[in-house]
Protein backbone atom coordinates (compact mmCIF):
# COMPACT_ATOMS: atom_id res chain seq x y z
CA UNK A 1 0.00 0.00 0.00
CA UNK A 2 1.37 3.40 -1.09
CA UNK A 3 1.23 6.58 1.44
CA UNK A 4 -1.51 7.80 -1.67
CA UNK A 5 -3.67 4.97 -0.99
CA UNK A 6 -3.14 5.03 2.53
CA UNK A 7 -4.15 8.64 2.81
CA UNK A 8 -7.15 8.41 0.50
CA UNK A 9 -8.45 4.88 2.81
CA UNK A 10 -7.71 6.52 6.24
CA UNK A 11 -9.45 9.84 4.95
CA UNK A 12 -12.76 8.33 3.05
CA UNK A 13 -13.00 5.89 5.69
CA UNK A 14 -12.90 8.77 8.44
CA UNK A 15 -15.18 10.90 6.66
CA UNK A 16 -17.65 8.20 6.07
CA UNK A 17 -18.46 7.40 9.87
CA UNK A 18 -18.13 11.19 10.90
CA UNK A 19 -20.65 11.39 8.18
CA UNK A 20 -22.43 8.87 9.45
CA UNK A 21 -22.72 9.97 13.11
CA UNK A 22 -24.18 13.16 12.15
CA UNK A 23 -26.98 11.34 10.06
CA UNK A 24 -27.86 9.21 13.15
CA UNK A 25 -27.35 11.90 16.12
CA UNK A 26 -29.23 15.16 13.95
CA UNK A 27 -30.88 13.40 10.74
CA UNK A 28 -30.09 16.43 9.34
CA UNK A 29 -29.93 17.23 5.31
CA UNK A 30 -27.38 15.12 3.46
CA UNK A 31 -25.18 18.13 2.62
CA UNK A 32 -25.52 19.71 6.34
CA UNK A 33 -24.46 16.59 7.56
CA UNK A 34 -21.46 16.23 4.83
CA UNK A 35 -20.33 19.66 5.90
CA UNK A 36 -20.20 19.08 9.42
CA UNK A 37 -18.44 15.79 9.17
CA UNK A 38 -15.52 18.19 6.90
CA UNK A 39 -15.65 20.63 10.43
CA UNK A 40 -15.26 18.23 12.36
CA UNK A 41 -12.22 16.47 11.03
CA UNK A 42 -10.63 19.74 10.81
CA UNK A 43 -11.96 20.08 14.08
CA UNK A 44 -9.43 17.15 15.47
CA UNK A 45 -6.66 17.62 13.72
CA UNK A 46 -6.51 21.20 14.87
CA UNK A 47 -7.09 19.44 18.47
CA UNK A 48 -4.79 16.99 18.30
CA UNK A 49 -1.98 19.23 16.39
CA UNK A 50 -2.04 21.65 19.24
CA UNK A 51 -2.18 19.02 22.19
CA UNK A 52 1.09 17.93 20.57
CA UNK A 53 2.12 21.39 20.69
CA UNK A 54 1.27 22.08 23.85
CA UNK A 55 3.14 18.51 24.96
CA UNK A 56 6.38 19.80 23.02
CA UNK A 57 6.80 23.14 24.49
CA UNK A 58 5.87 22.17 28.23
CA UNK A 59 7.92 18.74 28.53
CA UNK A 60 10.29 18.62 25.48
CA UNK A 61 11.98 21.99 24.70
CA UNK A 62 14.31 24.30 26.67
CA UNK A 63 12.97 27.37 24.58
CA UNK A 64 10.00 29.22 25.26
CA UNK A 65 7.81 30.84 23.13
CA UNK A 66 5.90 33.88 23.57
CA UNK A 67 1.62 33.27 22.88
CA UNK A 68 1.60 35.27 19.76
CA UNK A 69 4.40 32.58 18.41
CA UNK A 70 3.09 29.45 20.05
CA UNK A 71 -0.23 30.05 17.99
CA UNK A 72 1.11 30.84 15.17
CA UNK A 73 3.41 27.42 15.70
CA UNK A 74 0.60 25.91 15.91
CA UNK A 75 -1.74 27.29 12.98
CA UNK A 76 1.62 26.89 11.01
CA UNK A 77 2.08 22.95 11.50
CA UNK A 78 -2.24 22.29 11.38
CA UNK A 79 -2.36 24.27 8.06
CA UNK A 80 0.67 22.19 6.78
CA UNK A 81 -1.24 19.13 7.68
CA UNK A 82 -4.19 19.85 5.71
CA UNK A 83 -2.03 21.13 2.61
CA UNK A 84 -0.35 17.61 2.45
CA UNK A 85 -3.06 15.35 3.55
CA UNK A 86 -5.90 17.09 1.79
CA UNK A 87 -4.02 18.17 -1.44
CA UNK A 88 -0.12 17.93 -1.94
CA UNK A 89 0.29 14.46 -1.25
CA UNK A 90 -2.93 13.30 -1.93
CA UNK A 91 -1.96 14.08 -5.82
CA UNK A 92 -1.31 11.67 -8.46
CA UNK A 93 2.55 11.21 -8.16
CA UNK A 94 2.64 12.20 -12.33
CA UNK A 95 1.31 15.38 -10.84
CA UNK A 96 3.78 16.32 -8.63
CA UNK A 97 7.16 14.39 -9.06
CA UNK A 98 10.59 16.34 -10.72
CA UNK A 99 12.09 14.41 -12.71
CA UNK A 100 14.23 17.02 -14.40
CA UNK A 101 16.91 16.68 -16.98
CA UNK A 102 20.11 16.49 -15.48
CA UNK A 103 22.43 20.01 -15.29
CA UNK A 104 25.65 20.39 -13.82
CA UNK A 105 24.01 20.68 -10.14
CA UNK A 106 21.30 18.75 -9.29
CA UNK A 107 18.85 18.06 -6.06
CA UNK A 108 17.75 14.72 -5.32
CA UNK A 109 14.41 15.07 -2.91
CA UNK A 110 13.94 12.18 -0.37
CA UNK A 111 10.73 12.24 1.53
CA UNK A 112 9.48 11.41 5.69
CA UNK A 113 7.55 9.00 7.04
CA UNK A 114 3.81 8.76 5.57
CA UNK A 115 4.96 11.24 2.85
CA UNK A 116 5.42 11.10 -0.58
CA UNK A 117 6.69 13.47 -3.49
CA UNK A 118 3.64 15.83 -3.15
CA UNK A 119 6.01 17.28 0.14
CA UNK A 120 8.22 18.83 -1.93
CA UNK A 121 5.60 20.70 -3.94
CA UNK A 122 6.56 24.39 -2.94
CA UNK A 123 10.43 23.78 -2.53
CA UNK A 124 10.53 22.73 -6.18
CA UNK A 125 10.67 25.59 -8.19
CA UNK A 126 12.59 27.39 -5.59
CA UNK A 127 15.47 25.10 -6.82
CA UNK A 128 14.51 25.15 -10.37
CA UNK A 129 14.48 29.13 -10.16
CA UNK A 130 17.90 29.02 -9.34
CA UNK A 131 19.07 26.82 -11.97
CA UNK A 132 18.90 23.62 -9.97
CA UNK A 133 17.82 20.02 -11.89
CA UNK A 134 15.32 18.12 -9.39
CA UNK A 135 14.46 14.99 -8.95
CA UNK A 136 12.52 12.40 -5.67
CA UNK A 137 12.24 8.99 -4.96
CA UNK A 138 9.18 7.67 -3.24
CA UNK A 139 8.84 4.57 -0.76
CA UNK A 140 7.58 1.55 -2.37
CA UNK A 141 5.36 0.97 0.26
CA UNK A 142 4.18 3.28 3.38
CA UNK A 143 5.08 0.90 6.12
CA UNK A 144 8.19 -0.72 3.99
CA UNK A 145 12.39 -0.86 5.33
CA UNK A 146 14.60 2.45 5.57
CA UNK A 147 16.90 -0.16 3.71
CA UNK A 148 13.95 -0.59 0.78
CA UNK A 149 13.66 3.14 0.38
CA UNK A 150 17.89 3.67 0.47
CA UNK A 151 18.04 1.57 -2.38
CA UNK A 152 15.91 3.33 -4.76
CA UNK A 153 18.27 6.77 -3.47
CA UNK A 154 21.19 4.48 -4.61
CA UNK A 155 19.60 3.75 -8.05
CA UNK A 156 18.48 7.61 -8.47
CA UNK A 157 22.10 8.35 -7.31
CA UNK A 158 23.68 5.76 -10.17
CA UNK A 159 20.79 7.44 -12.55
CA UNK A 160 21.98 10.95 -12.18
CA UNK A 161 25.87 10.15 -12.44
CA UNK A 162 25.50 7.93 -15.47
CA UNK A 163 23.77 11.30 -17.56
CA UNK A 164 26.32 13.59 -16.22
CA UNK A 165 29.33 12.26 -13.93
CA UNK A 166 30.83 15.41 -13.29
CA UNK A 167 27.49 16.82 -11.95
CA UNK A 168 27.10 18.07 -8.20
CA UNK A 169 24.36 15.85 -6.73
CA UNK A 170 22.69 17.42 -3.13
CA UNK A 171 20.92 15.24 -1.59
CA UNK A 172 17.65 16.53 0.57
CA UNK A 173 16.35 14.19 3.17
CA UNK A 174 13.44 15.26 5.23
CA UNK A 175 12.67 12.73 8.54
CA UNK A 176 13.26 9.66 7.36
CA UNK A 177 14.03 10.51 4.20
CA UNK A 178 17.88 11.72 6.62
CA UNK A 179 18.43 8.16 7.67
CA UNK A 180 17.85 6.69 4.29
CA UNK A 181 20.41 9.11 3.09
CA UNK A 182 22.82 8.10 6.26
CA UNK A 183 22.65 4.14 4.78
CA UNK A 184 23.93 4.68 1.29
CA UNK A 185 27.08 3.11 0.65
CA UNK A 186 30.82 5.35 1.19
CA UNK A 187 31.57 5.15 -2.23
CA UNK A 188 28.27 7.29 -2.81
CA UNK A 189 28.31 9.34 -0.20
CA UNK A 190 31.36 10.46 -1.14
CA UNK A 191 29.90 11.94 -4.18
CA UNK A 192 27.27 13.67 -2.75
CA UNK A 193 26.73 16.74 -0.76
CA UNK A 194 23.84 16.06 2.33
CA UNK A 195 20.83 18.10 3.95
CA UNK A 196 19.18 16.39 6.47
CA UNK A 197 15.95 18.19 7.48
CA UNK A 198 13.93 16.99 10.84
CA UNK A 199 15.77 13.81 10.73
CA UNK A 200 15.47 11.80 13.74
CA UNK A 201 19.06 10.66 13.83
CA UNK A 202 18.93 8.92 17.49
CA UNK A 203 14.98 7.99 16.99
CA UNK A 204 11.89 9.40 18.16
CA UNK A 205 8.65 8.39 20.60
CA UNK A 206 6.55 9.24 18.20
CA UNK A 207 7.90 5.85 16.31
CA UNK A 208 5.82 3.99 18.79
CA UNK A 209 2.74 4.27 17.40
CA UNK A 210 3.49 3.01 13.85
CA UNK A 211 5.06 0.10 15.56
CA UNK A 212 2.23 -1.11 16.92
CA UNK A 213 0.44 -1.58 13.79
CA UNK A 214 3.65 -3.56 12.14
CA UNK A 215 5.43 -0.38 10.20
CA UNK A 216 8.89 -1.58 9.84
CA UNK A 217 9.86 1.66 9.26
CA UNK A 218 8.30 2.69 12.37
CA UNK A 219 10.17 -0.26 13.96
CA UNK A 220 13.56 1.16 12.49
CA UNK A 221 13.18 4.47 14.18
CA UNK A 222 11.92 3.89 17.87
CA UNK A 223 14.43 4.58 20.48
CA UNK A 224 17.19 2.31 21.09
CA UNK A 225 16.29 -0.07 18.04
CA UNK A 226 19.17 -2.27 17.24
CA UNK A 227 18.78 -0.61 13.22
CA UNK A 228 19.48 3.01 14.60
CA UNK A 229 22.30 1.66 16.47
CA UNK A 230 23.93 -0.02 13.55
CA UNK A 231 23.21 3.48 11.52
CA UNK A 232 25.60 5.00 14.28
CA UNK A 233 28.12 2.38 13.44
CA UNK A 234 27.51 3.32 9.31
CA UNK A 235 30.41 5.77 8.19
CA UNK A 236 29.42 9.29 7.15
CA UNK A 237 31.42 10.52 4.27
CA UNK A 238 29.42 13.19 2.18
CA UNK A 239 31.46 15.28 0.62
CA UNK A 240 29.37 18.14 2.63
CA UNK A 241 26.92 18.05 5.06
CA UNK A 242 24.26 20.06 7.37
CA UNK A 243 21.47 18.89 9.81
CA UNK A 244 18.65 21.56 10.31
CA UNK A 245 16.54 20.39 13.26
CA UNK A 246 13.84 22.64 15.41
CA UNK A 247 13.37 22.37 19.37
CA UNK A 248 9.62 22.51 18.66
CA UNK A 249 9.73 19.65 16.62
CA UNK A 250 5.95 17.94 16.46
CA UNK A 251 7.32 14.31 15.29
CA UNK A 252 10.82 13.54 16.44
CA UNK A 253 10.19 13.81 20.28
CA UNK A 254 12.17 14.59 22.20
CA UNK A 255 13.20 17.44 19.24
CA UNK A 256 17.10 17.54 20.34
CA UNK A 257 16.94 13.83 18.47
CA UNK A 258 16.97 15.79 15.15
CA UNK A 259 20.18 17.48 15.91
CA UNK A 260 22.68 15.63 13.29
CA UNK A 261 25.88 13.73 14.50
CA UNK A 262 27.61 16.58 12.11
CA UNK A 263 27.16 20.25 11.57
CA UNK A 264 23.60 21.37 12.66
CA UNK A 265 21.22 24.75 12.19
CA UNK A 266 18.79 24.85 14.97
CA UNK A 267 15.50 26.48 14.25
CA UNK A 268 12.72 27.83 16.82
CA UNK A 269 8.80 27.78 16.62
CA UNK A 270 8.81 25.61 13.73
CA UNK A 271 6.93 22.42 14.03
CA UNK A 272 7.37 19.27 11.74
CA UNK A 273 5.46 19.42 8.87
CA UNK A 274 5.49 23.17 8.83
CA UNK A 275 8.67 22.22 6.43
CA UNK A 276 7.08 21.78 3.56
CA UNK A 277 5.34 25.38 3.39
CA UNK A 278 8.23 27.34 5.06
CA UNK A 279 9.11 29.43 2.24
CA UNK A 280 12.17 31.38 4.66
CA UNK A 281 13.54 28.04 5.53
CA UNK A 282 13.57 26.58 1.87
CA UNK A 283 15.71 30.14 0.81
CA UNK A 284 18.09 29.18 3.54
CA UNK A 285 18.22 25.56 2.38
CA UNK A 286 18.56 26.89 -1.30
CA UNK A 287 21.79 29.71 0.22
CA UNK A 288 23.28 26.47 1.85
CA UNK A 289 22.80 24.19 -1.39
CA UNK A 290 24.29 26.73 -3.55
CA UNK A 291 26.19 29.35 -1.59
CA UNK A 292 29.54 26.76 -1.16
CA UNK A 293 30.54 23.81 -3.22
CA UNK A 294 32.71 20.92 -2.31
CA UNK A 295 35.07 20.38 -4.70
CA UNK A 296 38.54 17.73 -5.02
CA UNK A 297 41.72 19.86 -5.02
CA UNK A 298 43.15 17.29 -7.01
CA UNK A 299 45.04 15.50 -4.74
CA UNK A 300 42.15 13.40 -2.76
CA UNK A 301 41.57 15.86 -0.50
CA UNK A 302 38.20 17.91 -0.46
CA UNK A 303 38.05 21.55 -0.44
CA UNK A 304 35.43 24.14 0.31
CA UNK A 305 34.78 26.74 -2.37
CA UNK A 306 32.41 29.81 -1.29
CA UNK A 307 31.65 32.88 -2.47
CA UNK A 308 31.53 34.99 0.93
CA UNK A 309 32.83 33.83 4.11
CA UNK A 310 30.81 36.55 5.31
CA UNK A 311 27.44 35.78 4.11
CA UNK A 312 28.00 31.94 5.12
CA UNK A 313 27.96 33.32 8.30
CA UNK A 314 25.31 35.72 8.02
CA UNK A 315 23.29 32.69 6.65
CA UNK A 316 24.44 30.18 9.31
CA UNK A 317 23.23 33.09 12.26
CA UNK A 318 19.86 33.55 10.49
CA UNK A 319 19.45 30.20 10.31
CA UNK A 320 20.01 29.61 14.39
CA UNK A 321 18.25 32.31 15.12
Amino acid sequence: MTVRQFIWGWQSLELLVIFGLWQWLSSSPILLSLFAAFVTMLALRALLIGVICIVVTVQFSHQSLSPWRWVRYWVQEFVAFVSLYSVMQALPRRWVQPNDPVTNHHVILAHGFLCNDGFWWRFVPRLRQAGLSVSSVEMPGAFASIEEFQQRLSAEIERVSSINPDAVITLVGFSMGGLAARCLPRKQQQRCELITLYTPHYGTLMAYVPRWVGATNGRQMCPGNPWLSGLKRHPIAFRRMLGVWTRHDTIVIPPIRSRAPFDNWAQSGQGHLSASLDGSLHQRLLDWITEEHSQPDGHGTVIKVSKSNDSNSALKQSMMS
